[in-house]
């Protein structure tokens, strides 16, 4: 856990850092270490990547994915790959639309009675145990079993 997201419960919930500290099995003197550290270079390219597939999925109003988001950064002269803007779009939950629900195109209905057998086959247990023969009367072997 960092340590910006410890402070934020006791700014944003009012749970002290002790607490959190106990709670995530971290040591405090851990978490002062890093409290007052400067941001890394990668989080700052985090950020300013942030920033700016934000800004570009404002720009088309909420209606591009990672990949036209991705073309869009790229033609504004930004070098950034694809998995790092589907990692941004991700981490700040942006989402182009919704997932389709997956519906069927038969519905079951189940008080309904079971469709009749058109062919009448027999499933029932007696018959379907019966062991299987060749022509000779000698029980049929499997292809994997060793040959006596």
């Amino acid at each position: 856990m960092t340590a910006e997201f410890i402070a934020a419960q006791r700014t944003g919930h009012g749970v002290p850092h002790a607490v959190s500290l106990r709670a995530l099995d971290v040591a405090p003197s851990t978490f002062y270490e890093h409290l007052d550290r400067p941001p890394t270079p990668m989080q700052i390219r985090r950020r300013a990547t942030d920033a700016e597939v934000k800004q570009a999925f404002d720009r088309s109003e909420g209606t591009y994915g990672s990949p036209r988001v991705t073309a869009q950064l790229r033609r504004d002269g930004i070098k950034v790959s694809h998995k790092t803007v589907e990692a941004s779009m991700a981490r700040q939950g942006l989402c182009a639309r919704p997932k389709p629900n997956k519906r069927g195109l038969t519905g079951q209905n189940p008080g309904d009675a079971a469709p009749t057998d058109l062919l009448r086959r027999d499933f029932s247990a007696n018959t379907s145990r019966r062991a299987r023969t060749c022509r000779d009367g000698l029980p049929k072997r499997s292809r994997l079993s060793p040959t006596p």
